[in-house]
């Protein structure tokens, strides 16, 4: 069987997944990992390109299509439809360095069943991370990745290996047909049960596009309100300090004066926190989301 599940969702980027191809072709080890992608509907011959990689038959490929559903939905798929030790979502404009698998595989061994996977440094074209480094003190205390951005106030972006038996326990949920909902809600469920530990190696490499999510956030945001509110409600519940739990209330707020949902904020759940914020989220709603109204 093999060791790791690479997991691949593409809406029409056929023009940048050979790139992500080349680096796993040329990985020191190409026969301890599956290669799994999801189309989520690409109409760009996406499927056309992959049947050219598969024909190559140098590395095991699985493509799957479906419905343009979302990239959260395709990540329950590919779950549910790997069978390796470990798993790591790699996005169709990034790549690998070469000896990324032969490192993710190192991490099969671990036995210790409070760890769900390992927080590594994701890094740009010069092979530095995108953001500061882990610090010794995040390496040695912190145990999430709420951790470590609200303890230690870390700054950048990450890749995550995951233990694949876990993480089938835990699935994205969307309401109302929405389609996206941030990553961090899966990875607040499953830090409510297990450590994520962070790793000073980088092996994932970062290229953002114009029309990618990160510099999109908001027009995505705003096309699923339903799953954000959702998920900041998630974030207040788990936050670890209280100014994040505030910063979260008022993004909550915003997001129900954009859908007019003011009975959001004033249910049982968290009502003090959502109260004392609601006139930041007015102000955070007339800065941000109300052009998109």
């Amino acid at each position: 069987m093999k060791a790791i599940t690479i997991f691949t969702p593409t809406f029409n980027r056929k023009h940048t997944l050979k790139k992500l191809y080349d680096s796993l072709i040329h990985q020191e080890n190409i026969d301890n990992f599956v290669w799994i992608i999801v189309d989520d509907g690409s109409t760009d011959n996406t499927k056309e390109l992959v049947t050219e990689f598969m024909q190559d038959n140098i590395i095991d490929i699985v493509y799957y299509y479906q419905k343009n559903l979302g990239k959260q939905i395709a990540h329950n798929y590919a779950v549910d439809k790997a069978n390796t030790s470990l798993f790591i979502c790699v996005d169709s404009d990034d790549y690998l360095l070469p000896n990324a698998t032969k490192k993710i595989e190192s991490y099969v061994y671990d036995k210790n069943t409070d760890v769900a996977g390992w927080i590594f440094l994701r890094g740009n074209e010069k092979f530095k991370p995108l953001g500061i480094d882990f610090s010794n003190e995040m390496l040695k205390s912190a145990n999430s990745l709420t951790s470590l951005y609200e303890e230690f106030s870390f700054k950048g972006d990450t890749a995550i290996v995951f233990k694949t038996n876990i993480l089938k326990k835990y699935k994205f949920i969307t309401i109302n047909n929405e389609k996206f909902i941030g990553e961090d809600y899966l990875y607040r469920l499953i830090e409510k049960d297990y450590k994520l530990i962070p790793q000073r190696e980088i092996f994932y490499i970062t290229e953002y596009q114009i029309d990618g999510y990160t510099k999109n956030v908001l027009k995505h945001i705003t096309s699923s309100p339903n799953n954000y509110l959702m998920l900041k409600d998630l974030c207040i519940s788990t936050s670890i300090t209280f100014g994040y739990k505030f910063k979260h209330a008022i993004l909550f707020d915003a997001m129900a004066i954009y859908l007019g949902k003011y009975n959001n904020i004033f249910n049982k759940k968290n009502i003090i926190l959502k109260v004392f914020a609601f006139p930041f989220g007015i102000i955070y709603y007339n800065l941000k989301f109300r052009r998109y109204k």
